[in-house]
């Protein structure tokens, strides 16, 4: 969601189409995309946002090992 602030920390954030949700695009997407931006010295953390209620999104998060909090 653009460069990392000052602190380093970089944002990913994601919406997918209805027709492609459950399909795990936006698992393999944020885990890549995460990835990669922790491989760059100019990045630490990476931070997604959900929704409490968003239980699809949460269920990505949790697929993806980060931090819920």
């Amino acid at each position: 969601m653009g460069f990392p602030n000052e602190n380093k920390a970089a944002e990913i954030g994601y919406i997918i189409d209805a027709n492609e949700q459950c399909k795990g695009s936006a698992t393999e997407a944020l885990k890549t995309l995460s990835q990669w931006a922790l491989q760059h010295i100019e990045v630490d953390p990476v931070i997604v946002q959900s929704a409490y209620d968003n239980i699809a999104s949460i269920r990505i998060l949790e697929k993806t090992i980060f931090n819920l909090s």
